[in-house]
């Protein structure tokens, strides 16, 4: 509404704006009192306007001022909303945003395959990408792709390519069992009872029982169990890729005996699922009274029971019955086999009955030679 219009109005109703005077003139007063430069010379008001107003409009500030009407409300700019839609697109697109990061990194965790690594023999180190992993057997979560396997024992590796599927299981088996034990080698498994008892071979010190020596070099060695007078030695004899066991029994008593063995390869000895000693051993020491031993080789499936009767500071070697087995051989052009330095024969030869355990065979031509 413009000031014109708001005269006229206030024109038609004189009664209504005396009335109010005394009113204006507080106002003025105030106004005034806090202003005196402003107020310092009034003018009367012109007679059928306003009987008093509260400013003076002669001034060239004051004829620019435009009335605005009054409500209860602000209205905001439009700068100011398009201002606050952007901020809540922008936070919404955030959060958003936040979630699908999530969800990608938990679905890119979730798409990893699984390495399944075994080897013979066990506790191989494995290295993956040329970082060390752990020990065989292992099982590795690895991101999917092409990756590189390397297994070491010693100072032999091997290397293989190893791919990766997510959500898939891949398996490796590494057989280093030639690489490991090599030819000039064999193995050496000690026992002793009490365990804890000092090994020496050929007069060195190796440790203390249980003990076990991957690398000793083939052919005879004496190997010493305790110390003092309770040492217990033995001669052992190693052939490339073998294992031999020595069972030492350090418990002197005068009631106690041994048993000795004469078979043709080496079995272990049980008493009531407990090794006492192995039929390599010089002899096997037990208390006197009546015994049952099992004679074991795994490596030919043998197995056999025997009974003795230990005398005290007495040695007793019993009767090990040793089943035959069956040979077949051939050879093409035909040859002569001879078995442990013995003709049995020209090939083919077939059911040739021999006892279980190792022999020598040969085969010998006239014109070809012989061949072992």
């Amino acid at each position: 509404m413009s000031f014109n219009s708001f005269e006229t109005g206030v024109a038609s109703a004189p009664e209504q704006n005396r009335a109010s005077a005394s009113t204006n003139d507080d106002v003025l007063l105030d106004f005034r009192s806090e202003r005196p430069d402003r107020f310092a010379e009034h003018k009367e008001p012109r007679p059928g306007r306003y009987a008093s107003r509260p400013a003076d409009f002669d001034d060239e500030e004051d004829k620019n001022v435009e009335a605005r009407p009054v409500t209860g409300k602000r209205i905001p700019p439009p700068w100011a909303l398009a201002l606050g839609v952007c901020a809540c697109i922008g936070l919404a697109t955030y959060f958003l945003s936040g979630r699908n990061t999530l969800a990608s990194a938990n679905s890119g965790a979730a798409q990893n395959g699984t390495a399944t690594i075994t080897s013979r023999p066990d506790s191989l180190m494995v290295f993956v990408d040329e970082e060390f992993r752990g020990t065989t057997p292992l099982n590795l979560s690895l991101p999917p792709g092409p990756h590189q396997l390397k297994v070491q024992a010693g100072r032999e590796e091997r290397s293989l390519p190893l791919v990766i599927e997510g959500g898939v299981t891949a398996s490796q088996h590494i057989d280093m069992e030639a690489e490991v034990t090599p030819q000039g080698v064999g193995r050496l498994e000690i026992v002793s009872e009490p365990s804890g008892a000092r090994v020496r071979i050929d007069r060195a010190n190796v440790g203390v029982t249980p003990l076990t020596l991957t690398s000793v070099a083939v052919g005879n060695h004496l190997v010493e169990v305790g110390t003092g007078e309770g040492t217990v030695r033995r001669n052992v004899t190693l052939v490339p890729g073998a294992t031999a066991t020595i069972f030492a029994s350090m418990a002197q008593s005068s009631a106690a005996g041994w048993v000795s063995f004469n078979v043709p390869f080496e079995m272990q000895v049980f008493e009531a699922g407990r090794l006492v000693g192995t039929t390599s051993m010089d002899r096997v020491m037990l208390p006197a009274g009546s015994h049952q031993l099992d004679l074991v080789n795994a490596a030919l499936e043998f197995r056999s029971t025997v009974r003795v009767q230990v005398l005290a500071g007495a040695a007793v070697t019993p009767v090990v019955p040793i089943e035959n087995g069956t040979l077949s051989v051939n050879a093409h052009p035909w040859a002569e086999v001879e078995v442990d330095g013995r003709s049995i024969g020209t090939t083919p030869l077939a059911n040739v009955t021999l006892p279980i355990g190792r022999h020598e065979i040969v085969f010998k031509h006239p014109n070809l030679g012989e061949r072992r």
